[in-house]
This record gives C-alpha cells, structure tokens and sequence, in this order.
C-alpha cells in the first residue's frame, strides 16, 4: 500500500525521498516526502480492507507514533538534516478494497514525541 500511498502524494505536489526507512533500533518509516517549500514529511501508512476493527487512521497508536518519531530521529541524523528544517508527521490511510480504496491525507496528524 505504500506505493498506493507515494503515488497519490506526488499527485498532491510531494516528493517522495525514500520509502520504508528502516531505524537501527526497529523502528520504521513507510513514506518520506519532502513539501515544495522544503518541509520533511514523515508520513505512516495504514491501510484497513474493512471497518470491522476501525478505520485504518485509529491504528496508529501512541506507542507507533513514538516509534516513527525516533526513527525520524534517526534519519535526520544520518542524511545531516538541519535542526532549522520544518518537519510534519503525517498519516495516509486507505480504506476498502482492492480497486476501491478510499485515501485519506491526514496532514499534522501527531505531534513529535520522541526524546524524553
């Protein structure tokens, strides 16, 4: 679902950096994206082929949002991205069927919480 996920935010204007960076301590993020005016978007990508168990978005819990954020930690790190550079957390959610998925941009949608 992550390339569903990429293409449709390079649709919306985005440029996709890499996808599926893996953090040395598990964690994970499924989509980087950079905003034309040079912000980094960590972007997590659910996907639920039903609502039986919720909608795709209410899966990110807190533990997870964590979990991308120190591997935002990370990857800033690693590339030397400047500490003046703006950052976003995003959530794409996809929703329904093979064919007939609804997508869902949530943009802001946690707050940093990594460190402490």
């Amino acid at each position: 679902m992550e390339a569903l996920a990429a293409e449709f935010l390079q649709r919306e204007g985005l440029s996709i950096l890499v996808t599926n960076f893996k953090s040395y301590r598990g964690g994970e993020i499924d989509i980087v994206a950079a905003e034309p005016d040079g912000t980094l978007v960590f972007v997590e990508v659910k996907y639920r082929s039903s609502t039986e168990r919720g909608l795709a978005q209410e899966a990110v819990t807190p533990r997870k949002q964590k979990l991308v954020c120190m591997a935002a930690d990370y990857y800033r790190s690693r590339f030397r991205v400047s500490l003046d550079t703006n950052v976003r957390f995003d959530i794409v959610a996809i929703n329904g069927s093979s064919g007939n998925e609804e997508i869902t941009w949530i943009r802001n949608a946690f707050e940093y919480t990594g460190r402490g």
